[in-house]
């Protein structure tokens, strides 16, 4: 667990920032403790070693884009003098520790404008290339200068410029390949969907009923393959419908109850009927 790691331990690892909060967090409490005014010593010092041989370093390098590196060491210097300030001077048997004071202002002040500088003219350079992915990167670039100074130069209108070239357009439009003929009004109802939540940062879609109207660099096309029509309202009706059929002959009787006879002698016939019924349902199926 952390808190069973000691300040000491901490500078044996060459965690010396971590060394010197935990020692600051106990001198706080107890500022005689000879052990942590110890372990804060040397990490402090060791701390400071390693931040200026870096700047050290990348100064001799002079590669222009070492600017945002020197300056993230010289704020850790600073930042570590601010921590240790409030519990200083620290008093041992025989020495009096007070670190001296140095003041970072103005390295750090050279550093920001040098890496803002870089940022600036990386940005004009990625213009220069007059390419969409040239635009978005530089406007990444003209975005981290100001990050480190909001108006420098004329960044601002270089990011507007950079945007409105390195955007991409998108024309939405549909194309019919069913086997029915469809009404403009169709075309309008499926290109109604809000495009917003298909931009991005560099893409902007907008939608079109006919292409060939369309600025856009690129098109995408809604493709109508087939239609699949159902009802939208059903009234239902039920009743019952009769009707008489033929079903077979009888023979003609005469008043005694004997079969008549034709001139020919053959009996006599006569179709015979029977009346049937059912249920219709009849449904009617409506569109707005």
């Amino acid at each position: 667990m952390a808190s069973c790691v000691s300040s000491e331990k901490y500078l044996t690892q060459g965690n010396y920032d971590l060394a010197i909060e935990l020692a600051i967090k106990k001198l706080s409490k107890k500022p005689t403790a000879e052990k942590e005014i110890l372990v804060l010593e040397k990490s402090y010092l060791l701390a400071n070693q390693l931040n200026l041989d870096k700047i050290k370093y990348l100064r001799t390098e002079g590669s222009p884009d070492s600017w945002e590196a020197i300056l993230r060491n010289y704020e850790q210097l600073r930042s570590r003098q601010s921590r240790v300030r409030p519990i200083l001077p620290l008093q041992l048997p025989d020495r009096t520790i007070n670190f001296e004071r140095i003041d970072y202002d103005s390295k750090i002040v050279e550093a920001k404008q040098n890496a803002t500088d870089f940022h600036y003219q990386k940005g004009i350079q990625n213009m220069g290339l007059n390419t969409k992915t040239g635009y978005r990167s530089a406007y990444e670039n003209f975005k981290q200068t100001r990050q480190y100074f909001s108006s420098y130069k004329d960044v601002n209108q270089l990011m507007d410029v950079c945007k409105e070239k390195g955007m991409v357009s998108v024309t939405v439009y549909a194309e019919n390949q069913s086997e029915y003929n469809l009404k403009p009004e169709f075309y309008t109802k499926i290109l109604s969907f809000g495009t917003a939540e298909l931009n991005t940062e560099w893409i902007t879609f907008m939608v079109s009923e006919n292409k060939l109207n369309s600025t856009a660099e690129y098109t995408s096309k809604i493709v109508v393959s087939s239609i699949a029509i159902s009802p939208e309202k059903q009234d239902a009706e039920t009743y019952t419908e009769t009707k008489q059929i033929a079903d077979g002959f009888e023979y003609v009787l005469d008043d005694k109850g004997n079969v008549k006879k034709d001139t020919t002698g053959k009996d006599i016939k006569k179709p015979k009927f029977k009346t049937i019924s059912c249920k219709v349902t009849k449904v009617l199926q409506t569109k707005s």
